[in-house]
């Protein structure tokens, strides 16, 4: 019952990652530099999905990429981008 904010402005990350997140009345906020691309797949119940880099500028195609998955119950789930 608690909001988790995960900012990965300064990650040094792979070329692949996932982010498997279940929220249950907490929020989820994923924050991520505009040189990440993002693919993001949760399923929501009473719960709200948002993926803030749609109609940001796309990524360049050599970027790391973080595919975020899970569960939202209750809760919001959000992407933003944001510079480093």
């Amino acid at each position: 019952l608690s909001d988790v904010t995960i900012d990965l402005r300064d990650a040094n990350l792979p070329p692949t990652s996932t982010i498997d997140l279940s929220a249950w009345f907490s929020d989820v906020t994923i924050i991520v530099p505009p040189d990440i691309r993002v693919e993001f797949d949760c399923y929501t119940m009473l719960a709200e999905a948002k993926d803030g880099t749609r109609g940001a500028p796309p990524a360049p195609a050599n970027a790391p990429r973080v595919h975020i998955i899970g569960s939202a119950h209750v809760a919001d789930v959000r992407v933003k981008v944001k510079p480093g």
